[in-house]
């Protein structure tokens, strides 16, 4: 449906108070299963955090040393050659608490 449209997608610039809501919901969810649910939870979100970081860095430095240009670049808060930001390990330290919760549905 993208082709029927006249318009351009518009870009907005970075935003810290964006980047913050965005986080709010999952981060809010992720506390309060924190003390309904399990204290591995936090566990989980700081190992993902973590875990997801460095596997990020990993991909991108081993793409740019095989293939000669960066598969992406971050621009704010870099972190080991912008390889990954520190404004990700929230990211994956949520989709590691997603991982987590439905593998437990499910073993």
């Amino acid at each position: 449906m993208f082709f029927l449209t006249k318009r351009k997608a518009e870009t907005k610039k970075f935003s810290v108070i964006r980047y913050l809501y965005l986080l709010s919901f999952p981060l809010l969810a992720t506390y309060i299963l924190f003390f309904r649910t399990d204290e591995r939870l936090l566990k989980v979100f700081i190992f993902f955090s973590i875990f997801g970081a460095v596997i990020e860095w990993l991909v991108g430095f081993f793409y740019h040393k095989v293939v000669g240009q960066k598969l992406w670049t971050y621009h704010y808060f870099p972190w080991f050659n912008s390889y990954t930001s520190w404004m990700s390990m929230p990211l994956w330290g949520l989709a590691g608490v997603m991982f987590w919760l439905v593998a437990r549905m499910y073993v």
